[in-house]
This record gives structure tokens, C-alpha cells and sequence, in this order.
């Protein structure tokens, strides 16, 4: 009999030993060294924050894990979603139903007005219904979790400053080289141009030009197969001062001309790395200068000249929090 009940009581310890090791508290999600994993210290506004039950330092039973973008209550295994989860999106979406293993099983997806968007059945995704949602990541772990807060932070607080520096040129006979620093708030530009232009024609003259203008863009964010990492910019700019030379070989005259009008039209994409953006795009022109002079009596150059061309531009972008 004694036995019987020593061999009968150790089996239940054994078996509930699980349960009675959970403990309640608060784990972080966050990167250190090189490694992510889950941490007793963190901070709720830069790392996921999970409080509930706890085993083996990872979320296991019931509990909440949030960001400032989202919410997901419920069970939890071996650090991830596992069970019957609602997850909840700051502005007012949500999936309800069953997890495994960090993915949805059996969930159905709302709107904020509780019109059904989508669901998984079995672990696979139906066809899309009327309206698609935003795409969210399926994949979970704990390199995904770190993904999605980046993207999510991208879609709900994107940066209200940014700066873009882009250079194009050409090469050859006719040579031209464009500089540009602007500065952005939020979704607006204004920035500064400075272009030169230098060329030996087939007329014999030399000329080398320059000039400068202000310039106006517009950029937005999109996202592409749900990922938050590019970025559209179109921009107008127009002359406001400048000054131009030409240099006729025979006879050898100098005719100057502080007189400039024109304008350029850019557009731009950009591929976001963390805060860093990669520009590429293309700059059109077109600048005329006029009322030449020169230091020879009665030797005007009356017909004015006109710049106008195209050229890839290249350059950089940095976001500022």
C-alpha cells in the first residue's frame, strides 16, 4: 500500500510538474549580440512585450503579447501563438481562432467595422474576399516577430523627417551634372539644385554653363507584397539664378549671360534598409540663356541657347524619428 501510494503521487507530481513551474510575468522580445530571444528587461515602446504565464523563459499558457501597433491574447507555447488567439490591430482589426505553432489554423479575419475580410481553414488561406487586407506575416518566429514589428512601425508612425542627396550626369561631347540636397516633412520637400553644363560643339565654341533652382517633391511610402520598404518621390524645380558662358574660337570672343529661365521635372523610387533609403531615378530639363554680351563693340549674340536633356539620378535618403 505504501508504495502504491508513493508510485501514485510521484506520477502526479511528474505530470503536473509543468503547471506548477509556470510562473506569471513579463518577458521581452529583443535583440542582443547578435541574438534574438526573450529577456527579463526591456522596453515596451522598441521591444514585443509579453505578460502571462512563463516556462523555460519563454511565454508558455495564457497571456498578452502587444506592441504600440497590436495585440495577442491568449494561449501561448514554446514562445509562440499556440491555441485560441484574438488578435487585435490598433486601428480597430482582428483575427480570431486557432494558432498553432505561431500560425493561424482555424481564424477568421475582420475589418474595423466587423465585416469578414478573410480566413484560414486547416492552415490554409482562402481566396480573398472583397476587400484585402494588409498582408501579415504567417511565418512566426522569433526573427519574424522582429520583421513585423519593423514593418509595423514603418505603416504606423513613418518618419516626419527626412533628407535625400542625388547626383546624375553626362558623359561625353555635351557634359552636364546635377546636385541635389533636400530636406522633407512628413509627405514634403523643398530642396536645393545646382547644375552645370560644358561642352565643345561641332561649331567650334565653347560653352560652359551653370545654374541653380529651388526645388518642390512630394514622397509617399508604399508597401510591395506586403512589405513597408519603398518609397515613390516625384519633384518639380525651377531656375532662379545662374550665369553662362560661350567662347568662339575664331574669332576668339567671350559672350556672357546672366540671364536664365527654365525648369526640371525628377521622379524617384526608393528601397528602405532600417533608416537608410537607396534612390534611383530620372531628372529631365530644359534651360534657355539669353542676353549674351561681350567686351567687343556691336559682337552680340542675339539668339538665345537652350539646354534640354535627361539623365539618370542616383543618391541617398536617411529617416529621422
Amino acid at each position: 500500500m505504501g508504495y502504491k501510494f508513493i508510485t501514485l503521487s510521484f506520477l502526479v507530481l511528474l505530470l503536473t510538474y509543468p503547471i506548477y513551474a509556470k510562473e506569471k510575468g513579463t518577458l521581452y522580445l529583443k535583440k542582443i549580440n547578435g541574438k534574438i530571444g526573450w529577456f527579463d528587461s526591456g522596453n515596451a515602446q522598441n521591444n514585443w512585450e509579453y505578460t502571462g504565464e512563463i516556462f523555460d523563459g519563454k511565454p508558455n499558457g495564457n497571456g498578452i503579447l502587444i506592441s504600440p501597433f497590436e495585440k495577442y491574447s491568449g494561449e501561448f507555447k514554446d514562445g509562440k501563438m499556440h491555441g485560441q488567439i484574438t488578435h487585435t490591430y490598433d486601428k480597430g482589426k482582428k483575427r480570431v481562432g486557432e494558432f498553432r505553432n505561431g500560425k493561424p489554423w482555424n481564424v477568421k479575419s475582420y475589418d474595423k467595422k466587423g465585416n469578414l475580410e478573410n480566413m484560414w481553414v486547416d492552415g490554409i488561406k482562402l481566396k480573398k474576399l472583397d476587400i484585402p487586407p494588409q498582408e501579415w506575416i504567417d511565418s512566426w518566429s522569433d526573427d519574424s516577430y522582429m520583421q513585423v514589428w519593423r514593418e509595423e512601425r514603418e505603416a504606423h508612425y513613418p518618419a516626419k523627417y527626412k533628407i535625400h542627396a542625388f547626383t546624375g550626369n553626362t558623359i561625353g561631347t555635351n557634359k552636364t551634372s546635377n546636385n541635389t540636397l533636400s530636406l522633407y516633412w512628413e509627405n514634403y520637400g523643398i530642396g536645393f539644385n545646382q547644375m552645370s553644363y560644358t561642352s565643345t560643339s561641332s561649331d567650334d565654341n565653347d560653352y560652359n554653363m551653370q545654374n541653380y533652382a529651388i526645388e518642390l517633391s512630394y514622397t509617399n511610402d508604399f508597401s510591395f507584397r506586403g512589405i513597408n520598404n519603398y518609397s515613390a518621390t516625384i519633384g518639380f524645380g525651377r531656375i532662379f539664378s545662374g550665369s553662362g558662358k560661350i567662347t568662339s574660337e575664331t574669332p576668339s570672343i567671350e559672350f556672357e549671360s546672366e540671364t536664365v529661365t527654365g525648369f526640371s521635372i525628377f521622379e524617384m523610387l526608393g528601397i528602405k534598409w532600417y533608416d537608410i533609403e537607396f534612390l534611383i531615378g530620372l531628372r529631365h530639363f530644359r534651360l534657355t540663356y539669353s542676353d549674351f554680351t561681350s567686351e567687343v563693340p556691336n559682337v552680340p549674340l542675339e539668339a538665345p541657347f537652350t539646354i534640354n536633356g535627361s539623365h539618370f539620378i542616383f543618391g541617398l535618403g536617411y529617416n529621422f524619428k
